[in-house]
């Protein structure tokens, strides 16, 4: 219990809260994936938010080892969701990285507009929280 607190404290620290401006400038407005759907990153003053449809959660960003930036939900119940940005040349990507699986989600375009939310995948059906988290929760433990 000890290591795994450590572990999720030391996380806590790599966490730029909120996330930094310019990897979240960098984002698309909306992503998409076949069979999981849509999500929208909305920008507020200094903050970011992830918004699957049914809910919403504030993000954090972080600089990964191998020189990736990663962009983290950080809400109580929905910590801990990493989403890698993978920008290529010709399109902006993310990698939703869990335990089981990496999903690649695509830059929405026009026609790809409202879409279902990706609700299916990241929890089922929470409802928005509105309250800050500034802390990875033991809902990030294994």
């Amino acid at each position: 219990m000890a290591q795994r607190k450590a572990a999720i404290a030391k996380e806590r620290e790599r966490l730029v809260v909120p996330a930094d401006p310019e990897a979240i400038a960098k984002l698309a407005p909306r992503y998409v994936n076949p069979s999981l759907g849509e999500l929208q990153f909305i920008r507020k003053e200094n903050e970011a938010w992830l918004d699957v449809g049914e809910w919403k959660t504030a993000v954090a960003s972080r600089k990964n080892d191998d020189g990736t930036i990663s962009i983290v939900t950080i809400d109580p119940t929905l910590a801990g969701f990493e989403f890698v940005v993978a920008d290529e040349p010709a399109a902006r990507r993310l990698i939703l990285r869990d335990a089981q699986a990496r999903v690649r989600l695509k830059e929405a375009a026009p026609e790809d507009g409202g879409g279902e939310p990706l609700i299916r995948r990241l929890g089922g059906s929470v409802p928005a929280c509105d309250r800050r988290c500034h802390h990875l929760t033991a809902a990030t433990e294994p």
